[in-house]
C-alpha cells in the first residue's frame, strides 16, 4: 500500500477511538490535493486523517478501515462512482463523501443513490471540514452550497432535456443541431474530438435515440 502517513495515530482498525475523533481517509489520484484535504481535516477536533490513497483499487486491496472516506470521481485506476458500492460492500459502516470538481445533477444523483452521505466542491477553499464531518457523523448529510445550487437548478429547468443531460452534453447536443462538425464542436468547446465523441454517445444513449434526425426533434420540436 502507497498510502502516505502523516504522522503517527492509533490502528485504522479501530475507527472512531483515536480520542473519540473520526478516523478518515482521503482516495484522490492527485496526491498534492489529497494531502492538502488530509491536512485540513486533522486541522479540525472532529477526525484524524492519518493515510491518504492515490485510487481505489489502492485502498480496496488493503484491510485498513477508517469512519469516513473522502472519494474523488474520475481516476485513472478506477471511477469513484464505480468504487463506492465495492468500499460499502467491504466496510458497509464507512462514511463515504464524494470530494471532486464533478457537479454534474447525473453524477450527485448517481453517487447518492450508490450511497454516499456528502458531495462536495474541492475547489472550494470554504468548505468547513469540522461542519461536514460532524455533520455525517451525527446522522445527517452534507453538500456544498455549489452542488447545492446545482442539484436545485437541475429541478427548477424548464428544459426537460436539461434535466437529463449535462451541461457540456446540452452543448454538444445544441452545437450538432446547429450543424457544426466534430471538429468545429471540439474547438468551439476546447475539447477533444474523442471526447465530442464520447458526449455525443452518452446524449444519444440518455435521450434514447440512434440519428441526428431525432436528436434534432427532440431540440427543436
Amino acid at each position: 500500500m502507497n498510502a502516505n502517513h502523516a504522522h503517527s495515530s492509533p490502528d485504522p482498525d479501530e475507527p472512531g477511538t483515536v480520542q473519540g475523533l473520526l478516523t478518515a481517509t482521503v482516495i484522490d489520484d492527485d496526491l498534492e490535493i489529497a494531502e492538502l484535504i488530509r491536512d485540513r481535516i486533522n486541522d479540525t477536533d472532529v477526525a484524524v486523517c492519518r493515510d491518504v490513497y492515490t485510487g481505489p483499487s489502492e485502498y480496496l486491496r488493503g484491510d485498513a478501515r477508517y469512519d469516513v472516506l473522502l472519494l474523488d470521481v474520475f481516476m485513472p485506476d478506477m471511477n469513484g462512482l464505480d468504487a463506492i458500492p465495492a468500499i460499502l460492500e467491504k466496510h458497509p459502516d464507512t462514511l463515504v463523501i464524494m470530494n471532486t470538481i464533478t457537479n454534474d445533477p447525473d453524477t450527485i444523483f448517481k453517487a447518492i443513490k450508490s450511497g454516499a452521505v456528502g458531495y462536495l466542491d474541492k475547489q472550494s477553499t470554504q468548505v468547513d471540514y469540522a461542519q461536514v464531518l460532524a455533520a455525517v457523523r451525527d446522522g445527517g448529510a452534507y453538500v456544498t452550497p455549489a452542488v447545492a445550487s446545482r442539484i436545485v437548478a437541475h429541478f427548477q429547468s424548464s428544459d426537460p432535456l436539461k434535466e437529463r443531460l449535462t451541461n457540456r452534453e446540452y452543448e454538444v447536443a445544441n452545437a450538432i443541431v446547429d450543424g457544426l462538425s466534430y471538429k468545429l464542436i471540439a474547438e468551439q468547446l476546447d475539447l477533444s474530438i474523442n471526447t465530442v465523441r464520447m458526449h455525443i454517445k452518452n446524449i444519444y444513449r440518455k435521450l434514447q435515440i440512434n440519428s441526428k434526425i431525432e436528436l434534432y426533434r427532440k431540440l427543436r420540436g
